[in-house]
């Protein structure tokens, strides 16, 4: 049995993710930064890559990493240099610690109707996409990007479209998943499309 590390497993498309793995038979180690204790789940926040060793040490087969939409929030202060360092070390931890191990980076949806002064604004969103983009080309790893589908969206339907799909403007709905997600994600990982 297959074993994957799913870093963002509390997230957007975490959650389904991980379902999806397990009902298909791998065996999943869920991270991200919520406190929970479960025995497949470890607590670690990515802007101290030091906190999933532990996770290595579980060794696994695959790792999904599910960032970008809350590296651009602006009450984190997170800066673009701060978050390609970050990624940099995350992705040589994995390299050192787990040579065999197949990275896969995913891009999210584009947050919406977070107004400038909010908590959960997103600043500048396609700059820190694209340093997942330049990471996944510069080490030639798998990159799930989710954002083509939702701008293709949003420029042939309309931000109505998008809105309906994403109604709290960070996480879609079910039918943003049927639409957009799962198809994303089967035609990036060559499976079969989904029913």
């Amino acid at each position: 049995m297959s074993k994957v590390l799913v870093v963002g497993s509390e997230g957007n498309i975490g959650v389904p993710l991980v379902k999806h793995l397990r009902s298909i038979g791998y065996q999943v180690m869920e991270t991200d930064i919520r406190p929970a204790w479960r025995d497949d789940y470890l607590m670690a926040d990515i802007n101290f890559p030091i906190d999933l060793l532990p996770a290595f040490d579980w060794k696994p087969d695959v790792v999904f990493i599910e960032f970008a939409i809350n590296d651009a929030v602006t009450r984190f202060d997170l800066s673009l240099d701060t978050i390609r360092r970050n990624v940099d070390t995350l992705l040589d931890r994995i390299a050192t610690a787990l040579p065999t191990c197949e990275v896969i980076l995913q891009i999210m949806n584009p947050a919406f109707g977070k107004a400038e002064g909010e908590s959960a604004h997103r600043r500048n969103q396609d700059a820190y996409q694209q340093i997942y983009r330049d990471a996944a080309k510069r080490r030639g790893l798998l990159l799930v990007d989710h954002s083509v589908a939702w701008n293709h969206l949003l420029a042939t339907e309309g931000e109505a479209a998008v809105k309906k799909l994403i109604p709290e403007g960070v996480h879609p709905n079910v039918e943003g998943w049927r639409r957009l997600v799962t198809p994303t994600l089967h035609r990036a990982l060559d499976l079969a499309p989904p029913p």
